[in-house]
């Protein structure tokens, strides 16, 4: 079994406590992270769920301990998707203040990730084989926003803001390591292979970062908005201000009518002055701090009110005719190309218009990117399966090509959904299954009772770290 990235990791780490052994970092794990080692540290009583461990040695001893395992004689991999027995978003789990921030040491300065990262992942395999995991899967692992979305007055970064979906995230590397992302994700990987357990990561297909990358080189594959448009506050009803469409009590009862009978056809649109927000697809784009402008025309004077656009806020659509919180840290992709369906609602980011889906108006060489993203990530760093985030919301040519390019050369590659609702006739028989409802047992510190399409059964054991 090929562990060459993780080799590279543990001579990294021998490298690091010879070089640090006069140092002595803070360093405090959650117990459950060590049950399977008898002695690694010293309890701590200012920290009763952790105990201090040298760092360098902690994580040494948990490669060793996998190497040991895969060493003997273990159960063959099973093949194809088990209902039983998985971790989901194991990197959110993994956050810990590690250093308790005790004796004046500052976030700063601290070398540690306090976020979930890739070697802190590979140190908690041991207690999830321990424990009996077959399969883990990971929220999405790549480039995020430099926006923090303040939702319910926190602060954050949020995995599902994608800068670039074919880079890893910067905030699950372990800078100490001097080492790239990629050997750390490969040797994450290695790790849950020698194991014989399957990861598998969630992919975002539907929208990007507010400051995508992909927005600078490929402005026509995003909706675009005048600069100078006002934001609109969440308790507002007026479409003179950006936000989702707000509509008339009778269009409401419309739109409600046709989507209970699954008719997307002739949803109403926005009115005009909610649609004037929107604009061409801008000459030039260029980047200011963290916010992504175009210019309509390259030969007139800057005048924003005229000339400037920039990408519009995401906003989900789940409750007809109220103002939806905006999504500060997302845009939406452009994934048909119609000059009359030039606008973010219902009909073109949610129930998708058949005039929209002509052929003619697919964004192909989008399409083929994202597509592409899955079967990138099989090949680069060996994943054995993907989740689609909001499955049910992507057209279902779409859909068919991300599945037919995932699969190429690699049948046994596993497809799940955060779904079970499906709008847009996705072909369910092509899931390995799906997964809704998460309900977190405190007391017994882990996530139970899941639900799963019905030839799959109860989908059960699915724990947390901490």
């Amino acid at each position: 079994m090929m562990t060459e990235n993780l080799n590279t990791i543990k001579k990294k780490l021998k490298e690091l406590n010879k070089k640090f052994r006069n140092k002595n970092y803070t360093y405090f794990v959650p117990k459950e992270w060590i049950g399977w080692q008898e002695k690694v540290g010293d309890k701590d009583e200012d920290n009763k769920n952790g105990i201090r461990v040298n760092p360098f040695k902690y994580f040494m001893s948990s490669i060793e301990e996998i190497e040991k395992i895969s060493s003997m004689s273990l159960e063959a991999k099973s093949s194809g998707f088990e209902s039983e027995n998985l971790i989901l978003s194991l990197l959110s789990d993994l956050s810990f203040n590690h250093s308790s921030l005790g004796g004046g040491v500052s976030v700063d300065e601290y070398p540690f990730n306090f976020r979930g990262s890739f070697l802190k992942a590979i140190s908690v395999l041991p207690y999830l084989y321990s424990i009996g995991i077959k399969t883990i899967i990971l929220e999405p692992v790549n480039l995020t926003s430099l926006v923090n979305w303040d939702m319910n007055g926190v602060k954050g970064v949020s995995p599902y803001a994608i800068r670039n979906p074919y880079k890893l995230d910067e905030n699950l590397d372990e800078v100490i390591l001097e080492l790239d992302l990629e050997t750390q994700y490969e040797a994450f990987v290695e790790a849950v292979h020698c194991l014989n357990m399957n990861v598998i990561q969630e992919f975002v297909f539907r929208s990007g970062s507010i400051d995508s990358e992909i927005a600078l080189d490929h402005p026509d594959w995003f909706y675009w908005i005048k600069s100078t448009t006002r934001l609109r506050p969440i308790d507002s009803d007026s479409n003179s201000k950006y936000g989702s469409p707000i509509f008339k009590k009778r269009e409401i009862n419309e739109i409600e009518e046709n989507i209970a009978l699954g008719k997307y056809d002739n949803l109403p649109q926005p009115d005009e002055k909610y649609q004037s927000m929107f604009t061409a697809t801008p000459v030039k784009t260029a980047r200011v701090e963290n916010k992504i402008y175009g210019m309509l025309n390259a030969d007139k004077a800057n005048n924003k009110k005229t000339n400037e656009c920039t990408l519009p806020q995401a906003f989900e659509l789940n409750n007809i005719g109220t103002s939806e919180i905006l999504i500060e840290d997302r845009t939406y992709y452009k994934l048909y190309d119609n000059p009359d369906y030039n606008y973010l609602s219902f009909d073109t980011i949610r129930y998708y218009n058949s005039e929209l889906k002509k052929i003619d108006n697919i964004q192909a060489d989008l399409w083929e990117f994202l597509a592409g993203v899955p079967a990138y990530h099989r090949k680069r760093f060996g994943i054995d399966g993907m989740v689609f985030t909001d499955g049910n919301l992507i057209p279902t040519e779409l859909f068919n090509q991300i599945i037919n390019g995932s699969k190429s050369k690699k049948e046994d590659f596993i497809i799940l959904s955060n779904s079970e609702e499906s709008i847009c006739d996705n072909q369910f028989e092509k899931y390995d299954g799906y997964y809704v409802g998460i309900e977190a047992n405190q007391e017994k510190g882990s996530i139970i009772s899941n639900k799963m399409a019905p030839k799959f059964g109860k989908l059960t054991g699915i724990h947390k770290i901490i």
